[in-house]
């Protein structure tokens, strides 16, 4: 449970039980809470663990190197529960860990605009990292990152960003 678990930077059991395929990570919690095993409780009333960062990199590793498919599953089901609860940042995130590009690029265009006037301008241009390699597949996100770099006076960098938003739109037959 505690390596399958450090998937999740946050702990709470409900999303455990979701992510994890279980029913029982109240319980699991509660018995690494009372054996003092590197956790800490977060909040009172929706109570989460969250491991000691080096332990949780400890059992990823751990984890990683022993069956790096079941990390991803969890890292799937994870971005799949974020976007069913509306933590599209989050979502977008554990795609990306997991490798699954095509649905954190789905993600990331469908919020594209809701990012960009929010004013989430980090936001984007981490996505735009993240995607660089499907970058003509996300031509709404450029689009945003154009503009965003635009608003900042870069117009260089807006100008490389709009070429790849013309290009990725003719790809997609978006006239």
């Amino acid at each position: 449970f505690m390596l399958e678990a450090a998937a999740l930077p946050d702990m709470e059991p409900s999303v455990c039980d979701a992510v994890l395929g279980r029913t029982d990570s109240a319980d699991m919690l509660r018995q690494v809470e009372t054996r003092r095993l590197f956790i800490n409780v977060v909040g009172e009333e929706l109570r989460a663990y969250q491991y000691h960062n080096l332990f949780r990199d400890f059992l990823l590793a751990r984890l990683r190197a022993r069956d790096p498919e079941r990390l991803k599953t969890h890292q799937v089901r994870a971005a799949e529960w974020y976007a069913a609860n509306g933590m599209t940042e989050a979502a977008v995130t554990f795609y990306v860990m997991a490798g699954a590009l095509a649905p954190a690029g789905q993600l990331a265009e469908a919020e594209a605009l809701v990012m960009y006037d929010a004013g989430r301008h980090t936001t984007l241009a981490r996505w735009g990292e993240q995607l660089a390699t499907i970058a003509y597949e996300v031509p709404t996100l450029y689009l945003y990152l154009s503009k965003a770099d635009a608003d900042a006076g870069d117009l260089a960098s807006a100008e490389a960003k709009l070429a790849v938003t013309a290009d990725g739109f003719v790809r997609r037959g978006d006239a």
